[in-house]
C-alpha cells in the first residue's frame, strides 16, 4: 500500500519559513513538523520556496542590522567592517598623498548668520499694518539696568 501524499498547510508553510529564518538544520525542521527525519528530501520538495525564503529573510535582517550599526556613527568596528566588505577597503591599501590643491589657508574668520524670513503684512511686516510682534525677555540674558 503506498504512503499518504503529504499535503503542506499554510500553517506548515509558515513554520519552516520561520524556522529556516532562525538557521535551524533540515532535519530540526523535520522534527518540529513531525515529518521523518529521513525524508529530509520530502521536506526540500514540499517546501523548497519557503526553506529559501526564510533563509534569504534571515540574510537581510542580519545585513539591514549590520548596515544600521555601520551607519549609526557609535560603532567604528562595525563601519570598518563594513567598509571592507562593501566599499573594498583594506589592510594592504596604499593611500596616494594629498594633492597640492593651491596655497593654505590661515586664520580663517567665520560669520553665523541667522536667516529670518520676511513676515507677512498682517503680521506687521512691509506693506501693511497688523499685530505688532513683541519680543520676549530671555531670562538667562543678563539685563542693563540704567
Amino acid at each position: 500500500m503506498p504512503r499518504k501524499k503529504m499535503i503542506p498547510t499554510d500553517q506548515q508553510r509558515a513554520d519552516v519559513r520561520r524556522l529556516a529564518a532562525r538557521g535551524l538544520e533540515l532535519k530540526h525542521i523535520c522534527t518540529r513538523l513531525n515529518i521523518n527525519i529521513k525524508s529530509v528530501n520530502t521536506l526540500r520538495y514540499h517546501f523548497h520556496p519557503d526553506i529559501t525564503m526564510g533563509r534569504i529573510a534571515a540574510r537581510i535582517r542580519a545585513y539591514s542590522a549590520d548596515y544600521k550599526e555601520a551607519t549609526s556613527r557609535r560603532n567604528l568596528p562595525a563601519t570598518i567592517r563594513w567598509l571592507k566588505k562593501h566599499a573594498g577597503w583594506s589592510k594592504h591599501m596604499e593611500l596616494e598623498p594629498a594633492r597640492n590643491r593651491g596655497p593654505a589657508v590661515e586664520n580663517i574668520i567665520w560669520e553665523l548668520a541667522v536667516y529670518q524670513p520676511p513676515r507677512r503684512p498682517e503680521d506687521g511686516g512691509p506693506g501693511g499694518g497688523g499685530k505688532e510682534i513683541k519680543e520676549l525677555d530671555d531670562p538667562w540674558m543678563p539685563v542693563d539696568e540704567d
